[in-house]
């Protein structure tokens, strides 16, 4: 039983530091969608610090009207 624990621990702590910040880059309506796979590439590999630049820096120049 406690393998099953710290599975369930470590699934959630993993949900935690990928998922949040991950929810930050899929749900912004302003990045577009070559910008969005771009920061979920750098959100996988950077986790916490990839979503707080995210939100510091993105989207990174004005949205035309073509992505409207």
């Amino acid at each position: 039983m406690g393998s099953a624990v710290e599975f369930g621990t470590w699934l959630i702590g993993a949900t935690l530091v990928w998922g949040i910040p991950l929810g930050f880059v899929l749900t912004d309506s302003l990045v577009t969608p070559r910008e969005r796979a771009a920061w979920v590439i750098v959100v996988l590999f950077t986790s916490w610090i990839g979503g707080i630049i995210f939100l510091l820096v993105a989207p990174l120049k004005p949205k035309d009207s073509h992505y409207q």
